[in-house]
C-alpha cells in the first residue's frame, strides 16, 4: 500500500525558501537590469510599460504558475516512474526520505536555472550566486544526514545523503529532470513569442 509518511523532511523544507532559492533570487531580483541607465535616462516613456502593466499582468502570472505546475509534474512523473517512488517504496532508494531529497534537490536546481533562463543579463556575481545556492546543498545534507545532526533532528534522517549521491538512477534522473524542465522554458518562450 501507499505510505502516510511526508516525501520531504520538513527541516529541508525550511531551508529551501531560507537558503537555497531566496538569496539567488533577491540578487538577480534586484540588480537584473533589461535597460541601461543612459538608455532609462533618455527614453522615460519605457517606464509607462510597467505603469501599464506591460510586465506583470494577469496573464503573466497565469503563465508563471503554468510553468511551476509544469515543472512539478515533470519532477512528479520522473520520481514515480523513473525511480519508482509510488506503491509503499522508493525502488532505487531504500527509503522515501531519500526520494523525496532527491525531489527536493530538483527543484532547488529547477528553481534556480529557470531564474538563470529569465535574467535579462547574466553577469558572473549572478552566475556565481546561483552555484553557490546549488553547490551548498550537498555539504548541508552530509552534515544533516551525519548521525549526530539526524539524531538531533531527525533520527530517519541518517544516511540519506550516502543514499542520495550514491545511486546512478538518481543523478540519471536529476540530469533528465534539468533538461525537461529547460525545454519547458524554452518551449514556453518560444510560444509567448510567436503569439
Amino acid at each position: 500500500g501507499l505510505s502516510g509518511t511526508t516525501l520531504y523532511d520538513s527541516y529541508l523544507i525550511m531551508m529551501y525558501n531560507m537558503i537555497f532559492t531566496s538569496l539567488p533570487i533577491f540578487i538577480v531580483g534586484s540588480l537584473d537590469l533589461d535597460v541601461y541607465a543612459p538608455a532609462a535616462f533618455a527614453l522615460p516613456k519605457l517606464y509607462l510599460f510597467g505603469a501599464n502593466h506591460v510586465y506583470f499582468n494577469y496573464r503573466t502570472l497565469v503563465a508563471w504558475l503554468a510553468r511551476g505546475v509544469l515543472h512539478a509534474l515533470v519532477n512528479f512523473f520522473a520520481a514515480v516512474f523513473l525511480l519508482g517512488g509510488l506503491g509503499g517504496h522508493a525502488a532505487h532508494f531504500p527509503d522515501y526520505l531519500s526520494l523525496g531529497t532527491w525531489s527536493y534537490w530538483s527543484c532547488v536546481l529547477v528553481a534556480n536555472s529557470t531564474l538563470l533562463l529569465h535574467a535579462r543579463v547574466w553577469m558572473d556575481w549572478q552566475i556565481l550566486i546561483v552555484l553557490i545556492s546549488v553547490m551548498l546543498f550537498p555539504p548541508i545534507l552530509f552534515i544533516y544526514s551525519s548521525p549526530s545532526a539526524a539524531n538531533l533532528f531527525n533520527p530517519s534522517f541518517h544516511d540519506v545523503a550516502a543514499n542520495l549521491f550514491q545511486s546512478l538512477p538518481g543523478w540519471l534522473c536529476l540530469g533528465l529532470v534539468i533538461a525537461l524542465s529547460v525545454l519547458v522554458e524554452l518551449a514556453m518562450d518560444a510560444w509567448r513569442r510567436v503569439k
